[in-house]
C-alpha cells in the first residue's frame, strides 16, 4: 500500500472555514449580517460587507478540500476501486449524520414546545409521513437542516469517482461549473441544488491531482487565493442581484 499523503495546511483551513460557520449563525442572530437587516448589499456598512463576504462560502472550502483529499487517496490501494470507496466513506458520513439528526429531531420539541405547532415536520408527531422522512434524510426542512451539507456530500461521492477517472481537468472543470451556474441561475431549493456542489469537489480533486503529478504541494496561498477569489465573486454577484439563487455557506 503506498503511504498515503498528509498536508496539514489543509486541516488548518478546515478550521478557519469552522469558525467562519460558527460566527456567520451566531452573529446572524446579533444583526451584525447584512442577512440580518432589511437593507441591500450597497446600502450597508462597508465593514458589513466586508464581513459578509468573509463569513460565507464555509462550505464550498469544506467540498474543495473532500475534493483534494480524494485525488490525494486515490494512490492508496484503500480507495483505489469505487466499491471499497463508496462503503468506506458512506459509513463514515451518514452513520454520525443519522445519529444526530435523530437526537435533534426528537429533543427539538423538548427546548421548545412551540415547534410542534409551527414545524410542518412535527404534524403527526411522533408518526412521520414519507414526505417528513425524505426531508430528514436529504436534509433539507427539518430542525437538523444545518446538517444538509452531509447528504450533499454523500451524492457526490457517488457520482463523481467515475467522472474523475475518466474525464480530464480540461473536460470536467468548465462543464462542473456551467452546472454550477445553471443550478444557481434556476434558483433551485435544497435538495435539488445539491449536485451543483460537484464543481468545488472537482476543483480541489483536481488541485490533488496536480500534487501527485508535480510530487510536491501547490501552496496554500494560491489554494486560499482560489477560494477567496470565488467567495468574492459569487458573493458579490449575489447580494447585487446579478446572480441569484441560495447563498453558499
Amino acid at each position: 500500500m503506498t503511504k498515503r499523503l498528509y498536508f496539514p495546511f489543509l486541516d488548518a483551513i478546515a478550521l478557519i472555514a469552522i469558525c467562519r460557520v460558527v460566527f456567520l449563525h451566531g452573529l446572524s442572530n446579533y444583526q451584525c449580517l447584512i442577512s440580518g437587516h432589511p437593507v441591500g448589499f450597497n446600502e450597508a456598512a462597508l465593514w458589513q460587507q466586508i464581513l459578509e463576504i468573509f463569513l460565507r462560502f464555509s462550505v464550498p472550502v469544506f467540498v474543495m478540500i473532500s475534493g483534494f483529499k480524494y485525488a490525494l487517496s486515490r494512490h492508496s490501494s484503500s480507495n483505489s476501486d469505487y466499491f471499497p470507496y463508496l462503503k468506506k466513506r458512506s459509513l463514515r458520513l451518514m452513520r454520525p449524520y443519522l445519529f444526530w439528526t435523530v437526537v435533534v429531531v426528537f429533543l427539538f420539541p423538548v427546548f421548545d414546545r412551540n415547534v410542534l405547532d409551527y414545524h410542518n415536520v412535527y404534524s403527526n408527531f411522533p408518526r412521520f409521513s414519507f414526505h417528513t422522512i425524505w426531508n430528514i434524510l436529504n436534509g433539507a426542512n427539518h430542525p437538523a437542516y444545518q446538517l444538509w451539507f452531509v447528504p450533499m456530500l454523500f451524492l457526490i461521492i457517488v457520482i463523481y469517482p467515475p467522472i474523475y477517472k475518466k474525464t480530464r481537468w480540461w473536460q470536467s472543470l468548465p462543464v462542473f461549473w456551467l452546472i454550477y451556474l445553471g443550478f444557481r441561475l434556476n434558483n433551485l431549493p435544497f435538495p435539488w441544488s445539491y449536485p451543483a456542489y460537484i464543481a468545488f469537489f472537482d476543483l480541489g480533486a483536481r488541485l490533488g491531482q496536480q500534487t501527485l503529478h508535480s510530487k510536491k504541494l501547490p501552496g496554500a496561498f494560491p489554494f486560499l487565493g482560489v477560494v477567496a477569489a470565488i467567495s468574492f465573486s459569487i458573493v458579490s454577484l449575489m447580494r447585487l442581484d446579478i446572480l441569484p439563487g441560495p447563498w453558499p455557506q
